[in-house]
Order: C-alpha cells, then sequence, then structure tokens
C-alpha cells in the first residue's frame, strides 16, 4: 500500500510537470483543437450556459471549483482555473497509472513490464496534449483502466462504483430525461438516481457472462 501511495505521488509530480505549460506558457482556450476548454472554465466560473454537450461532462469541473476558488489572485501569473483543472486531472492520471501498473503485472506476470506500460501511459501524446491541458477525458481514461483492473483482479464491490463515476461525469441520460444540471444541482436525485440505476445494470450484465461462462466450463469438465 505504501509502495502504491508513492508510486502515485511521483505519477502526480510527473503529471503537474507535463501540464504546466497550459497554466503559465500557452492558453489552452486559444488552440484549435482545445476550444473546449473553454465550456469547462465558464463550469468553473459559474458562467456555463448548458446548452452543450461539453458542460454535461461535470465531475472535473465540479471537483476543480474549490481550488479554483481557493487559486484566485493567489497564484501570480498562473492561470488559476487550468490550474485547478490540472490538479484533478492529474490525480485520475497518476491513478490510472498506479492501476495500469497492477494491470501489466497481472497479464504479463512482471512487475517491470507494469511500470513500463505506467511509464509509456504517461508519455503518450494524449496525456500531455488532452488529459492535462484543459479537457476533462482523464475520468474517461481512468473508468477504461480501473474497469479493467476490477475485472482482472476480481473486485466485484468496485465495478459499481466505476459505473457510478462514469455515469456522473457525463450526465447525458439525466440531461435528456429529467432536465437537471448537474453541476448547479449536484445532489439532484435524478443524476443519482441515473448513475446508480445505470451501475446495477452494468453489474447484473457482467454477473450474467460471468456466470454463463463459469456454467460453460463446468460442462466441459
Amino acid at each position: 500500500m505504501r509502495a502504491r501511495l508513492i508510486l502515485g505521488l511521483l505519477f502526480f509530480a510527473i503529471c503537474i510537470g507535463l501540464g504546466y505549460p497550459g497554466v503559465s506558457r500557452y492558453d489552452p482556450r486559444q488552440v484549435e483543437g482545445l476550444r473546449d476548454t473553454r465550456r469547462y472554465v465558464a463550469m468553473l466560473e459559474g458562467t456555463a450556459s448548458w446548452k452543450t454537450q461539453q458542460e454535461l461532462r461535470v465531475l472535473v469541473p465540479f471537483l476543480a471549483r474549490p481550488i479554483y476558488r481557493a487559486a484566485v489572485g493567489k497564484v501570480g501569473s498562473w492561470r488559476p482555473e487550468f490550474l485547478a483543472l490540472l490538479v484533478v486531472n492529474s490525480v485520475f492520471v497518476a491513478w490510472g497509472a498506479v492501476l495500469l501498473v497492477g494491470v501489466g503485472e497481472r497479464v504479463a506476470g512482471t512487475y517491470v513490464i507494469g511500470l513500463t506500460s505506467a511509464f509509456l501511459y504517461l508519455l503518450s501524446f494524449n496525456v500531455a496534449n488532452v488529459q492535462l491541458a484543459g479537457l476533462v477525458d482523464s475520468v474517461e481514461a481512468w473508468a477504461i483502466i480501473a474497469m479493467t483492473w476490477a475485472l482482472l483482479t476480481r473486485r466485484w464491490a468496485i465495478i459499481p462504483l466505476i459505473g457510478i463515476v462514469g455515469a456522473l461525469l457525463g450526465g447525458f441520460l439525466a440531461a435528456a430525461i429529467f432536465d437537471a444540471h448537474p453541476l448547479d444541482e449536484f445532489f439532484d436525485i435524478s443524476t443519482w438516481l441515473t448513475a446508480i440505476i445505470g451501475s446495477i445494470i452494468l453489474l447484473a450484465i457482467y454477473r450474467v457472462l460471468v456466470d454463463r461462462n463459469h456454467d460453460g466450463r463446468a460442462l466441459r469438465t
């Protein structure tokens, strides 16, 4: 556990370094491929219009809001909005990298392969130029890695939690069915019902597939 924590802190520091240019050296909002960052900044500042798909991806902006409010006027020439997004995104990227070490070790049978896969992930173009550049894709990448890790390690109880996080980050169903704005109303019952029901459905489908596979093996033996 201590080793994983130390590894996570190392990965977090690497992520901060990779995303630092977007905080002080350039404005991601002015980059053609990063225009969606304008929506996420508006969500931090409380000026979102709630009319676009991007404004339904609420988890990272919601978590970054307190950091943004604490950083305004206290970080010099740094952009507090992108600093807040970078901190939250770095947590998810670092967390995903730690899990990737476990996935690689589980699949290849050696810790070196797992550690190498995590560093290759951190060095990929997408991490530095998308996930740590003011967008919110870090949660989606984390969810995929976390689901893979949970399946490989048979941590069944974690799967519904991953489903809840996945549902909350998008909020598409809540917006389409209940016309809810999850960031302004984080404890809106429709949002949580959508997330919980989605996770239950996910776990039920998975259990059916696992039981069917188990029965098939039993018949062959």
